[in-house]
């Protein structure tokens, strides 16, 4: 189920990212800002955001953060490399300050990238840590959301032969002996001291994203959309993107992986829980569903004790769908019933259409 939404993810983000008219980016801004184009920015509001609401689940958030470290990491270092170039408007290009060196990703798994031998394992295999973040970056390359390089902008010519071995699949006859002294880390490794690294693709919309995340919304007398300047826009000013795409999405991709096992996978049930929750509301009133329903389902996936959990994180994390207990007027007995968020259910509206098309 993760996989499935991580395809869904991919149409999503180059529906909602790039302009079919010239296969470029979106500008910062959000869809009601146009530039000197006339180009308009992206619709998070249509696809991407009810995506982050049906897939930022409750599992085991110490298996995830790995995921989410090195993703995130990604971000900031691109992030801060735009900054400095709105800041000073000298830096002419992105260079591999903006990416991961084998060495960021030591300091980020705290783990070196082979083990020493001792009673658990033979010296010189790839250590856990370090395999969770070759599974990351192989399957971000395979999405084209981030590049290889062997210097600071010199492109790393193992690239195409690794992309290649992905989407063939012999990676999984590979996997994980035969791959990683071949793999993304391995390259990494080689390349240190040249500049080797990895960073965010330049043409796939990520830069808008971080953009429309971390900088100045449109409106803002001058001030131009999506700059990350310092000081440039006032306290409580809402986001363009309000929610952490790039931790939802290394999340799932935490979650497809499971234990090097695509048939189990983490988080597989709760996914299948608000499948369900959804699909009742949608088929039944519209916006809610019966509390009796609501914990019934829970029951019947023999996840009970995590009914209440769900109302806990909807109301701390701002990424998680919302559940609002509503009491049914004039109901002797007293009834309740629980009220879902409009983006949460389009989520589940927008995969049903595809699982319709697929039919």
């Amino acid at each position: 189920m993760p996989g499935q939404e991580l395809e869904d993810f991919a149409n999503y983000w180059r529906e909602s990212m790039i302009n079919p008219d010239t296969g470029e980016p979106r500008p910062p801004g959000g869809s009601e800002h146009v530039d000197e184009f006339g180009v308009n920015g992206v619709d998070y509001a249509n696809q991407l955001i009810p995506w982050c609401k049906g897939n930022s689940v409750s599992v085991d958030q110490t298996t995830l953060q790995l995921y989410r470290n090195l993703f995130d990491a990604l971000i900031q270092n691109y992030r801060y490399r735009i900054r400095m170039g709105d800041a000073t408007r000298r830096m002419k290009e992105i260079d591999g300050r903006a990416g991961l060196t084998s060495r960021d990703i030591e300091n980020i798994t705290a783990s070196k990238s082979e083990t020493r031998f001792n009673r658990q394992h033979l010296g010189g295999q790839a250590t856990k840590n370090w395999q969770s973040a070759e599974y990351l970056f192989v399957q971000l390359l395979r999405m084209g959301i981030i590049k290889l390089y062997s210097s600071n902008n010199t492109e790393n010519r193992k690239e195409g032969k690794i992309y290649d071995d992905i989407v063939s699949g012999k990676i999984n006859q590979m996997w994980p002996e035969d791959w990683m002294p071949e793999g993304i880390c391995a390259q990494l490794l080689k390349t240190y001291n040249s500049g080797g690294h990895i960073r965010l693709s330049f043409n796939n919309g990520w830069e808008t994203y971080i953009r429309d995340y971390f900088g100045a919304p449109a409106g803002i007398p001058g001030v131009i959309p999506g700059s990350l300047q310092g000081g440039v826009v006032p306290p409580g000013t809402p986001q363009t993107m309000p929610l952490p795409l790039h931790i939802a999405l290394s999340e799932t991709l935490a979650r497809a992986h499971g234990k090097g096992d695509s048939k189990n996978e983490w988080g597989k049930n709760q996914s299948r829980i608000r499948r369900q929750i959804a699909d009742k509301a949608i088929d039944g009133e519209g916006d809610r569903i019966p509390l009796d329903d609501y914990y019934m389902i829970f029951s019947r996936n023999s996840a009970g004790h995590m009914a209440d959990s769900f109302f806990h994180r909807s109301i701390s994390d701002k990424s998680a769908a919302r559940y609002e207990l509503i009491e049914v007027v004039d109901s002797k007995p007293k009834k309740w019933d629980v009220k879902l968020e409009p983006e949460f259910l389009r989520w589940r509206e927008l995969r049903r259409q595809r699982e319709r098309l697929v039919e």
